[in-house]
């Protein structure tokens, strides 16, 4: 017996046990059925919301890093022309024979 012979006669079987249940018992089955529709539901729902999340979160860390580096960047180059200018100064005065 292949698989969807087997399915077929499981879920035969499924609506004919439903079939012959009292009406107040099918109710509370498919209020079952729904509920757990219901959390299935909640449960992908939240994984997708937090996939998107860490997404986010990921881009908004590679943004923060990106402008940090810039800043520092930033800070380095006035360091260094601050740098030359002392030095270049220093120089001048050394040769002036200036102090201060």
């Amino acid at each position: 017996m292949d698989f969807w012979q087997r399915a077929y006669e499981v879920f035969s079987g499924f609506w004919q046990w439903l079939h012959d249940t009292s009406p107040g018992q099918a109710t509370f089955i498919g209020s079952v059925f729904g509920f757990l529709a219901l959390l299935g539901g909640a449960w992908a729902n939240a994984s997708f919301n937090r996939k998107r999340d860490d997404r986010l979160r990921r881009e908004e860390q590679r943004g923060v890093a990106t402008a940090l580096r810039a800043e520092l960047a930033g800070c380095r180059r006035v360091k260094a022309r601050r740098d030359v200018r002392t030095a270049s100064g220093l120089e001048a005065d050394m040769r002036t024979g200036r102090v201060g």
